[in-house]
């Protein structure tokens, strides 16, 4: 099976990245971000975090288990990492929000949902998750600390 280290490495510095920009101070001073402008990106931030949830869900986890992608082959781990890095790019695109929106003068409390939306998207498709890893045999569980189900 490929080494797992790549995709973490990649997932860790995206996640201290979301951390980081809940520490960017305000710039901005005055009436802060246009409160259209922090809407609207709240509702294409949704967008982002159900599109990524379901990609994870159905294009990585679903096809896993189906059989469509066999993780222990270059080329099975290469389609999965692919997919990982474009659900993480999308919590990612929140914490850009939450950047762009405090540089405009935004309060912590209008940017905090969307750094801890990235976050918790970031923490729900880890790379170690139990849906990343191959299905086992029925015949095989039970055999090894692979968890049932």
């Amino acid at each position: 099976m490929p080494s797992p280290i790549v995709p973490r490495i990649v997932w860790a510095a995206l996640l201290s990245t979301q951390v980081v920009l809940i520490l960017i101070p305000r710039v901005g001073s005055g009436e802060g971000a246009p409160e259209i402008l922090v809407m609207a990106l709240g509702a294409v931030a949704v967008i982002e975090g159900v599109a990524a949830l379901v990609m994870f869900r159905v294009a990585v986890v679903g096809r896993i288990r189906s059989g469509a992608i066999d993780v222990a082959t270059p080329e099975g781990a290469a389609r999965v990492n692919a997919a990982l890095i474009v659900c993480w790019a999308l919590a990612e695109s929140l914490g850009i929000y939450a950047f762009v929106l405090r540089v405009l003068g935004a309060s912590l409390v209008d940017v905090s949902p969307f750094v801890m939306g990235g976050i918790v998207l970031m923490g729900i498709t880890h790379p170690w998750h139990a849906g990343l890893r191959p299905p086992v045999p029925p015949g095989e569980r039970g055999r090894d600390s692979t968890p049932i189900g």
